[in-house]
Order: structure tokens, then sequence, then C-alpha cells
């Protein structure tokens, strides 16, 4: 029989044990199985950010898959994000050491490199050089993008009679918006041979980067394939001439007292803090040129990717597209629009927000990384594990959005007919935390003034050939 020790022990024991399952259980946030060597990469098929979405609903916001040879978490839902990379973001603004993130400047550029106080530093200095020369305070900015947006406009216009496709316009236009607040606005972008070969390239890049790396996640694999890191190296130092040639060519005319542009900017900001590098973080003259192409490589794609989703929608929804000409033609008339219609045409913005909601163009973002060991919703997370924010997943929480998978731009709206602020900050957009996207004021001002360009100018000239087309 047992005695009263023994009960004790046994006791002790059992609830030893479920401790240490709890614990256990705490180590690692839940999660599916994946397979030897490739982990659950099989699994995500053609749509990886959907997966997720359903993975979230059997694990919850916060689960663990294995990418390969890479540890990952995968955080799906709004909260979670702002957990880890707001409340935490020293420790989750790191980026993985994949194949890719290591020849883009050996881990030191501003979008894939290393999290340190040099890094940050770097953030500073380019979020500085833009805003003083993208600001919406300065007219030429507007004065760009207006030029573009009248371009694109006409080029719509001269295609009225038949069907195109205006993804390349689309793409150039918004484009040399980028290329001109970087290079200088007395650029004829389309006649520019350095605009058009980073054009190019910048495609070239984004539909092998679109592609997946499978050598970032199976770093084996360049010894099975080298070919494809060849090829990535290629483009990369492709994309690296073009930026060299366009900072060469400003430092043969630099002034100091008139600066012209981010290109001049960067060029001022390498005088001032690479002379005295001890005091600097050992920030380098490549580190700051480097900017130029994380500028211009991420500012060209997302908001031409934007601005065609929401010709898209309002090509189907026609009642919506209405509605918009409507506020347009009551709020500005024939005049032109400027940045300070902002705020006047909450229905026209609430339909850009509501596209950017449905239809996010980066529906998982750039892959972080945990500079530490820490420790997120009571589960342990090791240095150097895989953060993925599935953007996608926080537009389709059911909580947040009624109908998620419907296109109403209403939504956005509150009882005043006003733009509802504390559900526009449930959208991310341009990320969040240390490496959210510095420019984000210029992807709405572009989407913005062209949207409100192209309906002001072509909607009418539309609609009144569609009625000789009756008659």
């Amino acid at each position: 029989m047992f005695n009263q020790s023994n009960i004790t022990l046994t006791c002790v024991f059992i609830f030893t044990l479920i401790a240490i399952g709890v614990y256990r259980r705490r180590i690692r946030p839940p999660g599916p199985w994946g397979l030897p060597f490739v982990g659950y990469l099989p699994f995500f098929r053609k749509n990886p950010p959907r997966k997720c979405t359903q993975l979230a609903k059997t694990y919850g916001d916060i689960f663990c898959i294995q990418l390969g040879s890479w540890p990952t978490i995968v955080l799906n839902s709004r909260a979670a994000i702002r957990e880890a990379l707001v409340e935490q973001s020293d420790t989750f603004s790191d980026r993985p050491a994949f194949f890719s993130c290591k020849v883009v400047n050996n881990m030191r550029s501003l979008g894939f490199g290393s999290y340190n106080a040099r890094w940050r530093l770097h953030s500073k200095i380019a979020s500085t050089v833009l805003r003083e020369f993208a600001s919406p305070n300065k007219p030429t900015t507007e004065k760009i993008i207006m030029m573009e947006a009248e371009k694109l406009t006409e080029y719509f216009l001269e295609n009225t009679h038949t069907p195109f496709d205006p993804h390349e316009e689309i793409f150039l236009s918004v484009g040399s918006v980028v290329y001109q607040i970087c290079c200088g606005m007395d650029k004829d972008c389309r006649n520019d041979k350095g605009y058009l070969n980073l054009i190019k390239n910048t495609k070239t890049m984004q539909e092998f980067a679109g592609a997946g790396n499978p050598i970032d996640v199976m770093p084996w694999l360049r010894y099975v394939i080298p070919s494809k890191a060849t090829r990535f190296v290629e483009i990369l130092q492709t994309l690296m001439v073009s930026t060299d040639a366009i900072m060469k060519e400003h430092i043969e005319t630099f002034d100091q007292k008139n600066l012209r542009d981010v290109a001049d900017g960067l060029i001022f900001a390498e005088k001032k803090y690479c002379r005295n590098p001890t005091k600097n973080q050992e920030i380098t003259k490549s580190d700051i040129f480097s900017t130029l192409q994380d500028f211009l490589g991420a500012g060209f794609d997302t908001s031409s990717s934007t601005l065609e989703w929401i010709i898209l929608y309002l090509g189907h929804y026609q009642h919506i597209q209405e509605k918009i000409q409507k506020e347009i033609d009551s709020v500005i008339g024939t005049r032109s629009v400027s940045l300070d219609d902002i705020g006047k045409l909450p229905f026209t913005e609430a339909t850009i927000l509501e596209t950017q909601r449905i239809s996010p163009v980066v529906p998982i973002g750039i892959p972080h990384a945990t500079s530490k060991d820490t420790v997120l919703r009571n589960y342990r997370i090791n240095r150097g594990t895989v953060v993925l924010c599935n953007f996608y997943g926080t537009t389709r929480d059911s909580k947040v959005w009624k109908d998620p998978e419907i296109f109403k731009p209403e939504r956005f709206l509150n009882d005043l007919g006003f733009i509802n602020s504390s559900l526009e900050n449930e959208l991310l957009t341009f990320g969040a935390g240390r490496r959210r996207c510095p420019g984000d004021f210029i992807a709405k001002m572009e989407l913005f003034l062209f949207l409100v360009n192209i309906f002001q100018k072509s909607y009418k000239i539309a609609i009144e050939r569609r009625i000789q087309t009756k008659k």
C-alpha cells in the first residue's frame, strides 16, 4: 500500500510531467509538420498567403513551420504583427542570412541589411533625405506626379477605341515619378536610356524574385542548381551598374549649395557622415549610395500594381466608378486636382484603401528575423528565427472586416461620411515597426493624384463616346 510519502512523490511527479508538457508547448508555437530537408514548402503550392490564412484557423494567429533549413514563425493578425514588430521592434527587425540578402551589399543595404546601430543610422539618413526631396510640402513633388498622371491619362484617351493593356504605361509613369524625385525632374524619362534600362532591369529582377528563390531557404541547392544563384547575382549586378552610373553622373555635377534631388542628398550625407566613420557607426560611402537602389527598386512596383488593381475593380463595379465621378465633379469640378484636395474626396480615398485591403500587393512582407532569444505570447522564439508577416491574412480577419471577400469602399467611411481613421489604421499596407516603408507618403500622393486625374479627364469623354456609339 502507498503511504503518505509515496502519494506525495507521485503527485509531485505527475505535476512535474504536466509542467514540462506545458513548458514544451511554450517553447515553440504550434504548427503543421513538414518534410525532411524541405519542411513545409511543398504544401504552400501557388498561394502561400492564403495557405497561411487557412493554417491560422487551426493553429492560431502565431504558428510555426519549417522553411527548408529555417525554423519560421508566421504572424497572421494585426495584433500579433504589432506585438512583434512594434512592441519588440529591436528584437524583430533583423533580416535572415538568406543568400539573396547576403549578396545585396553584403547585408549592409537599407532593405536587406542586418539590424544594428549602423542600420539605424542608415535608416535615419535615408528617411531624412527622402523627406527633404519628396515632401508633400515641396511643389516640385506634386508637379512631377501631376505631369506623369496627365501623360498616363493622355495615353488612355488615345487608346479608347480598342481594348489595350495599361500595365506597361502605368509602370512607366509611376516609375518615372520616383526616378525624377531621385535623379532630377528635368529628365525626359521616356527618352532617357538610363531610365529605360533601369525599368527593364527592375522588371527582370521582380519577375525573377516573384518566382521565389529556393536557395534562400535551402542553401545546399546552390551546389545542385548553381545557375539559379548565378542568375540572381547577374541581375543584381546589372541593377547596381545602373544606379552606380547615376551616382557617378551626380558626383561630377554636384554643387553643395544647390542640391537638386535624392541622389544629391545622398552625396551630401556621405560627405557629412563618412568623414568620421568611427563616430558614425562605421557607415560607409557604399552603404549610403546603395540607398538609391533601395528607393528605385521599392518605388516602382507597389504603387503601379495598386493603381492597376483600382482600375480593374472600377471597371468591374460600374456603380462605384460612377459614385467616384460624381464626388469628383461636385468637389473639384473642372479645375485641376491638387494635394490640398486630400480629405475632400472621402469615397475616392476609401476606394483606394479598399483596393489596398482586398488586393495587397505585398501579401507577405520581406522576411524578418529575431536578433536575440525572446518570448512572444508565452512562446519562446530563438535568435535567428525567420519571421513572416501574413498581411493578406490581416485583411481577411472577419472580426475586423465584415464580408472580407467583398469589395466595399464604404466600409472605410464613418457615419458622417468621412474616412474612419481607426479602421484605416487596421491596414498594414506599408508594414510596421522599424522596417516600415519610408516612402509610404509618396505612394499615397501618387495614388490619389493619378486616380483623380484619370477620372476627371477621361471618364466624361468615355461616357460621351459610349452614348454616341449607342445612337
